[in-house]
């Protein structure tokens, strides 16, 4: 998308702008009637599955023993360890589980729907511009909501995204992959502060047994970046499909038949 970079930009002021594009990309392959092939084409690359999914899992799977394992290693009261480091690690850890959690909730929601969309939303399409009476306008809307608030979480033209994995929390695990792979738990000695030791030289000092545990962590913080990056790519397609779909509404009301 051009204008739409990030989960709370999607509002009745940009799906427009962003729609010109799509709508001119449309018009150049239109045919009537809208044939569900047609709908699974444009939409398909928006759709949830169950390998998204099983990544989703896979990190929540890991966030918990990681957390213990962080939780483990502040009980040794270890001088080789930085305490400070350690609680900062936990607790940015425990901020990702509840929205991940939720993000899989939706996933699976959306995988057991989407197929059904297909045949709704071709419907629609083909019954747009039939429409006549007042009441055939208002089941018509009510339909068109309905897929909506399926797709953004919301009655409005915005995604509900403040319970799901949203920038922060993406930027906050690609922060502590890259700290973790810094020495990041470790305590550094102020001669090595002050003379910006890189942490190649750093972990020659630092015991092969204690240097496992922190490669463990990054391990496993890698995986649940994975499953992170993935829910945040979830739901900006749910945004992409949502913007494709107002295209096409867009397109059937004022495209001359």
């Amino acid at each position: 998308m051009i204008y739409i970079h990030g989960l709370s930009q999607l509002s009745p002021k940009t799906v427009d702008i962003e729609s010109v594009p799509i709508i001119r990309e449309i018009k150049r392959n239109i045919a009537f009637p809208v044939s569900n092939e047609r709908v699974k084409e444009h939409f398909s690359p928006f759709f949830v599955y169950k390998a998204d999914t099983d990544i989703m899992e896979k990190s929540l799977s890991l966030v918990n023993p990681t957390i213990l394992e962080i939780r483990s290693l502040l009980g040794k009261n270890d001088s080789d360890f930085e305490a400070i480091n350690l609680n900062r690690a936990w607790k940015m850890l425990e901020e990702v589980s509840t929205p991940l959690r939720n993000n899989i909730a939706f996933s699976k929601e959306i995988t057991e729907w989407q197929d059904s969309f297909i045949g709704e939303a071709a419907n629609i399409f083909n019954t747009l511009r039939r429409l006549k009476t007042h009441e055939e306008k208002i089941n018509f809307n009510n339909k068109l909501n309905l897929l909506f608030m399926k797709i953004l979480r919301n009655k409005e033209m915005a995604f509900r995204h403040n319970d799901l994995i949203g920038e922060a929390h993406v930027e906050r695990i690609k922060d502590l992959k890259k700290m973790l792979e810094n020495g990041f738990i470790f305590h550094i000695k102020l001669e090595e502060e002050m003379n910006k030791t890189p942490f190649f030289i750093i972990k020659k000092r630092i015991p092969t047994g204690k240097l496992a545990y922190s490669d463990r962590i990054l391990m496993n913080v890698l995986a649940i970046k994975e499953g992170i990056d993935k829910a945040y790519e979830t739901n900006m397609s749910m945004i992409k499909w949502a913007v494709t779909l107002y295209s096409y509404i867009k397109i059937f009301k004022t495209f001359p038949y």
